[in-house]
């Protein structure tokens, strides 16, 4: 009977975690940005980022506000448990131009936060290696 029932726990867990449709509208929100950035910004900021589910693509998001650019929108691709930034995005602001260049973020059991770690230019050609922890607002 206990080994019945251990089997069933670890079914119910791991179906929760493979489940993408459930990841991906956990995912759908505001969420509270601490970073910390190498280079081009103070050691540590936070914001917010809003994050919305493509209409056309199931498995794909938009985040608003990335890296504190403004509320334009970079593209990630969500499967499993982890969310893969589209490479070489570019956000103008101003004269400016950022390059998303590289990233990913690893999406706790519980949907609450995000482990990012993720690559910048601002167009001089020194990349900022950015860590942030993204903490889902209620």
């Amino acid at each position: 009977m206990l080994t019945l029932l251990a089997i069933m726990m670890v079914s119910i867990s791991c179906e929760r975690e493979n489940n993408p449709a459930d990841l991906i509208k956990a995912l759908e929100g505001r969420w509270l940005v601490d970073e910390q950035s190498e280079f081009y910004k103070s050691t540590s900021g936070t914001y917010y980022v809003d994050i919305s589910i493509s209409s056309e693509d199931s498995s794909k998001i938009f985040i608003s506000n990335f890296y504190d650019l403004n509320y334009q929108n970079v593209t990630a691709n969500v499967s499993s448990n982890m969310v893969e930034l589209d490479p070489d995005q570019e956000i103008s602001i101003y004269t400016y131009t950022y390059c998303i260049q590289s990233g990913s973020g690893i999406v706790s059991d519980d949907y609450q936060s995000i482990e990012w770690q993720y690559n910048v230019d601002d167009g001089s050609g020194q990349v900022d290696h950015v860590k942030a922890i993204y903490t889902k607002k209620q």
